[in-house]
């Protein structure tokens, strides 16, 4: 079992910027319908999850640390 890592503070309230985030606890991220809607289109056309986080401007050195 892997153990379950926490967020900063800082790397928080940098999540909580983004207008696809819509609530950060310290080892969770709960992201808009909005955001859940155009990540599984983008998905679904073929875009790896990696690009459609990039490009909606979520921090994936802070989304992967969990």
């Amino acid at each position: 079992m892997r153990k379950q890592k926490s967020l900063t503070e800082e790397q928080i309230q940098e999540l909580l910027k983004s207008k696809f985030v819509e609530k950060v606890f310290q080892n969770r991220i709960i992201y808009t319908n909005e955001f859940k809607l155009y990540a599984l289109e983008q998905y679904q056309s073929g875009k790896p999850p990696v690009e459609i986080f990039v490009e909606a401007g979520i921090n994936l050195d802070i989304v992967g640390s969990l």
